[in-house]
């Protein structure tokens, strides 16, 4: 057939024409991309066509007396006049085979993997029929698009096991726990359950102890299968706050908070004091130790820096330890051993310093130093790279003025910590308030003369 250049309605293609087109791209001969080029319609059109056809075909297999009809068929000649293919895509012939065929199922294109059962009663009736009729065996399978290798497989089925229905998933897996891994199991979650608390680690102490070698989530599934429950950890009781005591005045160089923070590169522990109220780095000290050693030296400095030495009058010391008068400052650490140390509080006691302990396992209690910390990390992250202490050492000197006179700090409301710590901090903060208000109206006096000048320039 010569090729067309225009396109045309599908309607007006002969019956011969469209199982022409059913049997070239049913055989493979041509594809349907080529096949709508072809003749000059659209894709959907040749899917339609082979739709049609198929269910017709199963509609006519479906009913008594095609016996003559099988045996065109099956020769690959053309469709008879009765045939409901010969009436295209509309009229009640295809809307009888879509009822007989694949669409009454909801089916539509290959079988999927799992069918129902009277699918594939349906698919062997219409199959064994249609090959007693003279059909191919291949053929008709095509028409429902399924492989006769699988319609096979269902006929030996349903004669050996008298039904088509699937089995269930499941069954007895051939790597499946045997009796006496599982008897193991619970004897050591009986055994170890309240010291490890954990069916990963039960599943590893298994192996530890040569007792039962299996996964973790294979352990947790047997002791659910049995109903048993690990026990859980006890509960710690949350504490509260330690209040800051009363006689605490929130100026500098009232409350200190110091800790030690490592650089590993250069093998050193760093300690650190820290105003909580300026924010100004008050000292530091770098050491390959951390003892109270290190806490007398860092604090002793730092205290002579600060000129606070000068406090600690024989009037101060001679008062009871108790007496809220008596401390020159607060010092506010976490428990670690260096800071909850005899001889730590014993000079802390001597130079007349108050210690505030935070909670256990609550780093949140400390947050301006662990906070001081990670902006140093972070903010000159080449100190975590030096592997010398010398070079450590003078670093951190650097960086300590820098921090103190150079960089802003927003807890304080954008200030250097040295203008805080020495009063220049409020002043700074309401000039900038000032600044703000008069670079208002200033810029309002501007446009309203600027509007006045050139008011055809206003909308």
């Amino acid at each position: 057939m010569p090729q067309t250049t225009g396109r045309r309605s599908p309607k007006k293609l002969s019956a011969e024409t469209k199982w022409e087109i059913f049997l070239q791209v049913t055989t493979g001969e041509t594809t349907q991309a080529d096949a709508a080029r072809r003749w000059g319609v659209d894709v959907s059109t040749i899917i339609g066509i082979r739709r049609t056809v198929k269910d017709a075909a199963l509609a006519a297999l479906a009913r008594p007396g095609t016996a003559g009809q099988g045996a065109g068929l099956a020769a690959g000649g053309g469709p008879g006049r009765d045939r409901p293919a010969d009436r295209g895509h509309q009229g009640p012939g295809h809307r009888a085979g879509r009822g007989q065929g694949k669409s009454r199922l909801g089916l539509t294109g290959p079988l999927p993997a799992r069918v129902p059962a009277e699918v594939k009663e349906l698919v062997l009736k219409s199959v064994d029929e249609a090959v007693a009729h003279g059909f191919v065996h291949h053929w008709v399978c095509s028409l429902w698009g399924v492989s006769d290798d699988r319609v096979h497989r269902w006929r030996a089925r349903r004669l050996q096991m008298g039904t088509l229905v699937d089995r269930s998933p499941g069954g007895s897996p051939v790597h499946g726990l045997v009796p006496a891994e599982v008897k193991a199991i619970l004897a050591v979650a009986e055994q170890w359950g309240p010291v490890d608390r954990s069916h990963r680690k039960l599943a590893h102490r298994g192996s530890y102890t040569g007792t039962v070698w299996v996964s973790p989530s294979t352990f947790r599934r047997v002791l659910a299968a049995h109903g048993l429950v690990l026990p859980e950890p006890p509960m710690r009781t949350p504490s509260t706050r330690k209040p800051w005591p009363d006689w605490l005045v929130w100026e500098p160089n009232r409350i200190w908070i110091w800790d030690v923070t490592h650089f590993t590169r250069a093998r050193r522990a760093v300690f650190a004091i820290v105003d909580m109220v300026s924010r100004r780095w008050i000292d530091t000290l770098v050491s390959v130790e951390e003892t109270a050693s290190q806490v007398v030296v860092v604090f002793e400095h730092a205290l002579e820096a600060e000129g606070l030495l000068a406090h600690l009058t024989d009037e101060r010391l001679d008062l009871d330890p108790d007496d809220p008068r008596r401390p020159i400052l607060l010092a506010v650490s976490d428990n670690g051993p260096q800071m909850t140390a005899h001889d730590t509080r014993a000079f802390m006691a001597l130079m007349a310093i108050a210690q505030h302990h935070g909670r256990p396992h609550t780093p949140t209690d400390q947050a301006w130093i662990e906070s001081f910390f990670g902006h140093i990390k972070t903010e000159w992250p080449h100190l975590e790279d030096i592997a010398d202490p010398v070079v450590l050492e003078s670093e951190l000197a650097r960086v300590r003025v820098e921090y103190n006179t150079v960089r802003l700090h927003e807890a304080i409301g954008y200030v250097t910590p040295d203008d805080e710590h020495h009063g220049r901090g409020e002043a700074i903060r309401e000039a900038r308030r000032q600044g703000l208000a008069r670079a208002r109206e200033e810029r309002l006096a501007y446009h309203r003369r600027t509007d006045t000048d050139h008011p055809e320039e206003t909308s």
